[in-house]
């Protein structure tokens, strides 16, 4: 009988060391989880200063990753957003909103229709 006390009193510790130990585990897991979100939150609102900066046009427009702009308005595109276009635009269009810069079009043709018929079609497959 006495043996079997001890040995119960001996499992008891091991159960009580092994509580403690998971106790740290835990303490350590939580506070890894509050660093992981503090990441998470800083990464958010960086995220959103890049939109943000980098939607602004060369008129001070702004628009966001997820807007698009057809017509002169914007369309909020949702999470579950079949394909969007085709979209039409023209040379002359997209030289005014700052997307082609430059060009290898010979300046007798700029003059002349190659710029204002040239049109690009666009379509935008989600995934």
């Amino acid at each position: 009988m006495a043996a079997e006390l001890a040995h119960l009193g001996n499992l008891r510790e091991k159960v009580v060391v092994e509580t403690k130990s998971l106790d740290s585990v835990y303490k350590t897991i939580c506070d890894h989880n509050a660093y992981l979100r503090s990441q998470l939150e800083q990464y958010k609102a960086y995220l959103q200063n890049v939109r943000q900066t980098s939607a602004t046009g060369k008129k001070g427009q702004s628009g966001g990753v997820g807007v698009v702009t057809v017509a002169g308005k914007d369309a909020k595109q949702g999470k579950g957003a079949a394909n969007m276009g085709p979209f039409k635009f023209t040379h002359q269009q997209f030289e005014k909103d700052g997307i082609i810069i430059e060009t290898n079009v010979p300046e007798n043709r700029c003059v002349s229709r190659a710029r204002t018929s040239s049109s690009f079609l666009l379509c935008a497959l989600s995934s």
